[in-house]
């Protein structure tokens, strides 16, 4: 009857090292972001700038030339973005990471690797022809971060892809009157393949 009692007293024992081992993560490891966004001119509802940020936003993630991960969701919690799943995200132990973020992104998303630098790329996308169903389309990228930037908290510098088109006539003559009776714009594409290059978008003004 001792042998039984011992036996199962070891199992229990076991079992609880092995929880521990997998419930335990440093919190300072998970990855969240800061995000900066530049000013630009969008008849869209949903237009963004540092003055109304995107509450959610898509990430992508490479490193060492492969897939972390992808079409991970973060929010905005009091000015931290972290992922709105329950499934966190960490930095790795080493090396550095390359994100891609964007908000109404449309299209089928791929990673293209060449001579060791990443890219996104989204086939497909398109513009809604309607404008009041346009959408502000804006993306981010910032390449070899690491878990020692700001405490684990990478920046992401979203910039507009699209824009809107303004056209404005001035007459110098007062004695003159012109009337315009159309503008046009050619070779303007509302569909195709768009690819967040491989260079961090940080170079521009912060508003």
């Amino acid at each position: 009857m001792k042998k039984v009692l011992l036996g199962t007293l070891a199992v229990l024992t076991l079992a609880a090292c092995s929880k521990d081992e997998v419930v335990q993560q440093n919190p300072n490891d998970a990855i969240s972001f800061d995000v900066v966004t530049n000013k630009a001119i969008s008849r869209a509802a949903d237009g963004y700038c540092n003055n109304v940020k995107p509450s959610t936003f898509n990430v992508w993630a490479a490193a060492q030339g492969k897939v972390y991960f992808e079409t991970e969701e973060y929010k905005d919690f009091s000015g931290t973005y972290k992922p709105t799943s329950e499934v966190m995200r960490y930095w790795p132990e080493s090396g550095t990471v390359d994100f891609f973020a964007t908000k109404n992104e449309k299209g089928t998303p791929s990673f293209i690797t060449t001579e060791g630098s990443t890219s996104l790329s989204f086939a497909g996308y398109s513009v809604e022809d309607a404008v009041a169903a346009q959408t502000d389309f804006i993306y981010a990228a910032t390449k070899g971060a690491k878990k020692t930037d700001a405490d684990g908290k990478a920046k992401l510098y979203f910039r507009h892809a699209l824009s809107q088109v303004e056209f404005k006539a001035r007459n110098m003559n007062e004695k003159i009157y012109v009337k315009i009776d159309a503008v046009k714009v050619v070779n303007v594409k509302n569909s195709g393949t768009f690819t967040i290059s491989n260079a961090t978008t940080n170079n521009y003004v912060e508003h």
